[in-house]
């Protein structure tokens, strides 16, 4: 089944739909029929409008005042668009004595009208994404009615990473595939570095040596399949072979449910898979593909970065925009049903990209 139509788009197609109607009026014979179609793509999106409505409505009492009064006037003013075109639909006249462009002019009120709502839907883009953002947070797991309701929202008005998020959580809670369970790392840009250190390379072929000889160590870089690949080492401590047996378990969910992540718009990192290594290490490594070839191998996290006495310190909007980074890895690691173990400086890895590009996150967490 296809997934609904995004209302801020469906009215865009509906006025360019109107005003191509306007341009052409002259040599259009099946009129009505036009016109038909521009009230089937508004009805779907009145009926996209509604799910909207109720989930924003079951969510609200959980934001603070001033969240729930913008929310409010915001579907209430989309609201009022809708219903405008709605009502303007049906005005459509039958009388046969009016030609077309009276119908039209009758029922429309003119071209700037189509202007005019498709200015003020442009404006209200990023207040939807917004909105959607938040009421993926606040979901609730109870009722299948409701997780569908919430499903269909994200599909028509999510951006990517509230989609992977979602995908995520599905896999958590054992509505699809396979799933893990605990977190890594963060990843962002590195603006400016002067180390001339380079990274080692190790090729695939090499790994399963590396660990017999236990030189894996958390924080490692490899090169695998020609890509730059981070390693996190999850240790277990002694226990029954059966408590042993969920550990691993718990770690593959975690490697598959990490393997879904959009890495530029969650900023997490993207797990490529896991591996247990007995023979007394009883660990688990999780690899994670790096999206850009690092470029330095000192000041890798941001513990070495604030202890490096060599080098300057960030700037303080840079700092800052660290921080608003950080919180955005964590709000998507709470929206996909996993919970942070720890944010520290040893968590935070700073990744070298061109310049301008997103810097991309990730970060440590246990399954709910």
């Amino acid at each position: 089944m296809a997934s609904p139509p995004d209302p801020i788009e469906t009215i865009i197609k509906l006025v360019e739909l109107g005003q191509e109607i306007r341009e052409r009026y002259k040599i259009y014979i099946r009129a009505e029929a036009d016109l038909g179609e521009l009230d089937n793509r508004l009805r779907t999106s009145l009926l996209v409008l509604e799910v909207f409505r109720k989930v924003i409505e079951r969510g609200i009492a959980n934001l603070i005042y001033r969240q729930q009064q913008d929310i409010a006037l915001f579907i209430d003013h989309l609201q009022g668009v809708f219903d405008r075109l709605d009502k303007q639909l049906s005005r459509f006249p039958r009388d046969e004595k009016l030609g077309f462009v009276g119908k039209l002019r009758w029922t429309f009120k003119g071209k700037s009208g189509y202007e005019a709502i498709l200015h003020e839907m442009a404006e209200w883009r990023s207040e939807v994404r917004d909105v959607v953002d938040a009421m993926k947070l606040l979901q609730e797991e109870d009722k299948e009615e409701d997780r569908s309701l919430y499903k269909r929202l994200f599909e028509v008005c999510g951006g990517p990473g509230v989609r992977s998020a979602d995908v995520m959580n599905d896999m958590l809670r054992g509505r699809g595939g396979e799933a893990t369970i605990i977190f890594t790392y963060v990843v962002f840009s590195i603006d400016n570095s002067t180390d001339s250190n380079s990274t080692s390379t190790v090729d695939d072929s090499m790994l399963p040596s590396l660990e017999a000889e236990g030189n894996l160590r958390d924080g490692n870089r490899l090169v695998l399949k020609g890509q730059s690949t981070f390693v996190e080492c999850r240790y277990f401590e002694s226990r029954s072979p059966r408590e042993l047996e969920e550990s691993i378990a718990d770690v593959k969910t975690l490697a598959a449910v990490l393997g879904h992540v959009d890495a530029v718009s969650m900023h997490i990192l993207r797990c490529k898979g896991t591996a247990y290594q007995a023979g007394g290490f009883d660990r688990s490594l999780l690899l994670y593909e790096l999206p850009t070839e690092p470029t330095t191998q000192s000041k890798w996290t941001l513990a070495q970065a604030v202890e490096d006495k060599r080098t300057l310190k960030p700037s303080l909007n840079i700092r800052i925009r660290y921080a608003v980074e950080i919180c955005m890895a964590v709000m998507f690691i709470h929206a996909a049903g996993l919970v942070h173990k720890s944010i520290r400086p040893e968590n935070v890895l700073r990744e070298a990209i061109p310049p301008l590009s997103r810097s991309l996150f990730s970060g440590p967490g246990v399954l709910n």
